[in-house]
């Protein structure tokens, strides 16, 4: 197990977290109890490309189709790579079908501590959200992961 402070505090929040997918570049993680999946880009993880970038985020969507939870934690706090408009118009259609589905409820993102295509990918989310019906759906942005936890868990 990693020492890694993001995923230690999952764990300890968490207790039925279990690693269910992982590379050089990434974890994610599923509690079954709580019906949420957690994703961690990993520190000191590989320079990746965009090549690489998209098969890793198309492997952890074709996980979280399968779990179908009700919360995501999506932790991209060490993520490395910039998000190009090609990569964030990826993200937005391989992403939507995921945050549309009406098993989830929550969806929080950790920002990403030293790229900021917040503002850009607020606005899409902002966008997305208002497309989904249901009230109770919502996204929020978080700088840790501990407050990010409480407030899917509530």
């Amino acid at each position: 197990m990693m020492s890694n402070r993001e995923l230690v505090i999952g764990f300890q929040k968490i207790p039925d977290l279990t690693i269910v997918l992982q590379s050089e570049y990434r974890i994610l993680a599923h509690s079954v109890n709580n019906s949420m999946v957690y994703h961690l880009w990993l520190p000191d993880a590989p320079e990746m490309d965009e090549d690489i970038f998209k098969e890793e985020v198309l492997e952890v969507i074709n996980q979280i189709k399968i779990i179908r939870p009700s919360f995501f934690l999506a932790n991209d706090k060490f993520r490395e790579i910039r998000i190009t408009e090609e990569l964030n118009e990826f993200l937005l259609v391989n992403f939507f079908p995921i945050y549309g589905h009406p098993t989830v409820k929550k969806v929080g993102m950790i920002r990403s501590s030293s790229l900021s295509f917040q503002s850009e990918l607020e606005t899409a989310m902002e966008e997305l959200s208002s497309s989904v019906s249901e009230a109770d759906r919502t996204f929020r942005f978080f700088d840790d992961v501990q407050p990010a936890i409480d407030w899917l868990m509530v």
